[in-house]
């Protein structure tokens, strides 16, 4: 540090760095060194270390009932969490059974498919509209199956906020 601009920027820099985390030896020496031989770098630094004496000796007190309410807003936010948690097992639940009735669904349409057309192979229009309804089906359930959950978590809900 030789008094260049970007010295006194790296200097104060490393001064206020300083005052979060020690500096490296190496790092401290040639700050101490430039500071020494700066006079706008150790006026900076009287003036840090004197700014922050004086935020040190303002008293600074917390409201009585600070604990409580940060205490009671952790609680909240860990019921919201558990809601949360709850609501994407349920989630989870509903993918895992949609997945299997859609698996299922498939099997079961695959074989009635193929019986009817071996039993039917001029009603072609039946199969056509069959196709569609079948793949619905699963949907179908699976969207009444959401709503049910949505509603019963609803009632709960309404539930513990009349409890």
């Amino acid at each position: 540090m030789n008094g260049a601009p970007n010295d006194h920027a790296r200097a104060r820099e490393a001064l206020l760095a300083a005052r979060v985390e020690p500096l490296a030896p190496a790092d401290h020496v040639r700050l101490a060194a430039h500071v020494a031989a700066c006079e706008p770098c150790a006026r900076f630094a009287r003036a840090l270390g004197d700014g922050l004496a004086a935020l040190a000796s303002v008293p600074l007190a917390a409201p009585p009932d600070l604990a409580r309410l940060t205490q009671r807003r952790l609680r909240a936010r860990a019921q919201e969490l558990c809601e949360v948690q709850a609501r994407l097992e349920r989630l989870a639940w509903s993918c895992c059974v949609a997945l299997a009735s859609g698996a299922g669904w498939t099997l079961e349409f695959w074989r009635a498919y193929q019986w009817f057309g071996a039993h039917a192979p001029s009603a072609t229009l039946v199969r056509v509209a069959l196709v569609p309804v079948v793949w619905l089906l699963p949907l179908a359930v699976g969207a009444l199956a959401a709503v049910l959950v949505r509603a019963g978590a609803r009632r709960d809900s309404h539930t513990e906020v009349a409890s």
